[in-house]
């Protein structure tokens, strides 16, 4: 797998000898092409061709998730922007995908939704910041973790990832009941606590590696 790369702007002032860089703090996408064989009797070569470019349409630009045989235990982000062709052979076809990637994978074991306790303790398994998806149940005024959330009716979700705040069912955005920053998860152990013992918590931590 290809690796990311930092994202910089070069500089060049007049006058001055070589080039300047400047870091915007951030890592680049990066492409990946994956080549593709399609074998079997015609008939089952065409639909094998068909289901996938139904299936590369159906995203629309859109990332999705992407499960590498070489790389178990980990889902990628990935993005279909090119075109998709076909060649034909004597009993096969073949083709090209080519891939946008996200510079981090996650770590399947960090997407899945566990209860946590006030006062206990996550470790982030990933080597930068995770972007959780935390959802609290009950009603009232509560602070987890110096976040601030007032007026709670019967429960919230706090989506550090997709930047949204809204109600259980996700069919109302309630970010006028948000007093304080989106919680993130260093790496290493994190501590989640909340004051309001009428809640308890679910949380989808999203441990993430960079690649």
């Amino acid at each position: 797998m290809t690796s990311s790369v930092p994202d910089i702007t070069d500089l060049n002032i007049p006058g001055r000898d070589g080039t300047l860089t400047i870091s915007n703090n951030r890592r680049s996408s990066f492409e990946r092409e994956f080549p593709i064989v399609f074998i079997g009797k015609n008939s089952e070569i065409r639909k094998g061709i068909e289901s996938m470019h139904a299936d590369l349409l159906a995203t629309n630009g859109k990332y999705f998730d992407i499960k590498l045989s070489q790389d178990p235990g980990y889902i990628y982000r990935g993005q279909f922007l090119d075109s998709f062709s076909v060649d034909y052979n004597v009993g096969e076809a073949s083709s090209k995908v080519k891939l946008r990637f996200m510079p981090y994978k996650y770590l399947e074991q960090g997407l899945s939704e566990r209860a946590v306790a006030s006062g206990s303790t996550l470790v982030n398994l990933g080597n930068i910041s995770a972007s959780p998806r935390i959802t609290l149940t009950g009603s009232g005024d509560v602070t987890i973790n110096g976040l601030s959330l007032k007026g709670v009716d019967k429960g919230i979700v706090l989506d550090t990832e997709a930047q949204t705040c809204t109600n259980l069912n996700g069919t109302e955005t309630v970010f006028r009941k948000m007093h304080g920053d989106f919680l993130k998860l260093q790496p290493g152990s994190n501590k989640i606590t909340w004051n309001n013992s009428n809640f308890t918590v679910k949380i989808t931590p999203r441990w993430v590696v960079r690649i």
